[in-house]
């Protein structure tokens, strides 16, 4: 069965939930306050999704299987 550009990220992965805390630990040594790099890390998570689901547009439904 094939998923909806919203079946992919309704819910966040434990990695996704890494990769988040990575990228605001990333910010925080660069010595930005936690609120920025928070704010950068939801961008960066919303700029993937649109990537990703920009690439199932192309290739189809068919590249999600449940």
């Amino acid at each position: 069965m094939g998923c909806t550009k919203r079946d992919v990220f309704l819910i966040p992965t434990e990695r996704q939930k890494q990769l988040y805390e990575k990228l605001v630990k990333k910010a925080l040594t660069l010595g930005l306050s936690k609120e920025d790099a928070q704010t950068i890390a939801y961008h960066v998570d919303k700029l993937s999704s649109i990537i990703i689901n920009s690439y199932i547009n192309t290739k189809g439904t068919n590249v999600c299987k449940t």
